[in-house]
């Protein structure tokens, strides 16, 4: 999960090239975010934008917990307390696990969005598969009219290949 604010100005450019500017990634330079392909849109009230904040702050934290605890473990001087501290940490029950066969980038989003939308806790529920590309056009078909859907930038003739 990252955070990336945009001006309008900015937001009117990203939507022409699918690129957020640099100044957009808060806490460092983020290459897996550099070029986004597709869009699924929809508005949501403010009280909708606060609980998705918090559901996905849930994540950004969790990952920044492991990498910290990661680090320790892993380093040249780790302790056998911070290797106790890695294991206890994903010892967790509900701790929320990027898994990209089972759980990944695709399946946590849609999670936080039914917290908007009942009807994506319902294409979860039925339509859901391990494919994010395929989930978002199979998404496109299922979503009602209150979504809205399409193309950012241009894409390459190896992504077209692949799409």
């Amino acid at each position: 999960m990252k955070v990336i604010s945009m001006t309008s100005e900015e937001t009117e450019d990203f939507l022409e090239t699918g690129r957020p500017p640099e100044t957009a990634f808060t806490g460092g330079s983020f290459e897996e975010c550099r070029d986004f392909d597709r869009i699924l849109f929809r508005c949501i009230t403010e009280q909708e934008y606060l609980a998705i904040l918090q559901a996905a702050d849930v994540y950004i934290d969790t990952g920044d917990e492991f990498e910290r605890l990661y680090a320790a473990a892993r380093s040249s001087e780790a302790t056998e307390q911070a290797r106790k501290e890695m294991d206890a940490f994903l010892s967790q029950e509900g701790l929320p696990r990027y898994q990209i066969y089972s759980h990944n980038c695709d399946t946590a989003a849609r999670e936080i969005i039914t917290l908007a939308d009942p009807e994506m806790a319902a294409y979860n529920d039925t339509q859901a598969g391990l494919i994010p590309g395929n989930n978002y056009r199979k998404m496109c078909r299922f979503l009602g009219n209150s979504w809205g859907y399409g193309a950012l930038g241009n894409d390459s003739w190896l992504e077209k290949l692949l799409s």
